[in-house]
Parts: structure tokens; sequence; C-alpha cells
């Protein structure tokens, strides 16, 4: 599975930032980043995930976001989000 094509399909173009090597994807309604729990003194770099073709940032606390998450309505589709107050204290966090 592509998933920065499927994602440019509908519309979401790739930031790369050539300092942390990490990509995001925006679009006017949502920003889509892809992150994994980093644990111990693993590489500070993007981690590519070959399966589905994208690297995502490794970021501690990850739990917080997975453990306090609600399902919203977006544009057709369902997705799953941090509690916007478990995501202030992430950003806090990191």
């Amino acid at each position: 599975m592509n998933i920065p094509q499927l994602l440019e399909e509908l519309g979401y173009v790739e930031e790369f930032s050539p300092v942390s090597g990490n990509s995001k994807f925006m679009h006017p309604d949502l920003e889509v980043e892809f992150i994994i729990p980093k644990k111990g003194r693993r590489k500070d770099g993007p981690h590519l995930i070959k399966e589905i073709n994208i690297s995502a940032q490794g970021l501690r606390y990850v739990h917080v976001l997975q453990d306090h998450a609600i399902t919203v309505p977006f544009d057709g589709l369902t997705i799953k989000v941090p509690e916007p107050s478990a995501f202030v204290l992430h950003k806090l966090q990191t």
C-alpha cells in the first residue's frame, strides 16, 4: 500500500523537512503526520515503514494520545484522533 499516493489523490501535499528528515501531509482542512512511540535512546531521525511507504517520527509519551482518543466524522470518514486535552498535554511534554 502506498499511503503517500492515496493522500495525494485526496488532495494532500507532502511537506518534507530536510533538517529532521520527517514529512507530513498538508491539506487546507487537515494535517496528517505519522508518529510511533520512542523508547530508550533510539535514533532521532525518521523511521521508514516500507510496507506502507511512509516515514514516522518517534515521539515519547505517544501512549497518552492513544489512551485518550475520540472518534470523529471527517469528510465522509470516521477517524480516531487524540482528545484535545491529551493533544495539548502531549505537545507540552515534547
